[in-house]
């Protein structure tokens, strides 16, 4: 891509304008399916190389912003579904899991990427937000397995290190 004039990766939401487009277009409605799409860009845009960190956090942090509200919805429907209704909790505790660990894991690349000073990392230093405890918080989803929780437990305290 950088031949033809740039050196953003080939990523629809490499372009800022794409990139917010597509986020408004998640499903208002339909918070199951918001954040199954949110989880999909969490993990496309983490496996995409080429983003600035400054940028990849930015992306990272706009898709948690629009996630907030479908997440504490199906949170909600989770905890107030049935222990009769198997299909329907499983479906949305899956959801609900899986967004936290790609975010955990998004987080967690930009945490790695800023101490190694990848591109884009010196714009981060002066970013308080990147520091918050929305970047603490996403590490634990509820009940974790414990493998995970260990690898959680340890990006956490590598997170307090560089602080």
């Amino acid at each position: 891509m950088a031949l033809f004039g740039g050196d953003r990766p080939d990523h629809p939401m490499a372009d800022p304008k794409q990139a917010r487009a597509l986020i408004a277009e998640l499903p208002l409605h339909d918070p199951n399916q918001a954040l199954e799409e949110i989880t999909f860009w969490l993990d496309s845009i983490g496996r995409t190389e080429g983003f600035k960190l400054d940028y990849r956090y930015e992306l990272f942090n706009a898709l948690d912003l629009a996630a907030r509200n479908h997440q504490r919805k199906l949170t909600h429907d989770y905890l107030a579904t049935d222990r009769q209704e198997k299909f329907r909790e499983s479906k949305l505790w899956n959801t609900v899991y899986e967004f936290w660990k790609a975010l955990g894991q998004s987080y967690l690349q930009c945490v790695e990427q800023y101490q190694s000073g990848a591109p884009g990392s010196s714009a981060l230093r002066k970013c308080s937000s990147f520091r918050s405890s929305r970047l603490a918080s996403s590490w634990s989803p509820p009940n974790v397995e414990t493998k995970e929780f260990f690898s959680a437990f340890h990006a956490r305290s590598q997170m307090v290190a560089w602080m």
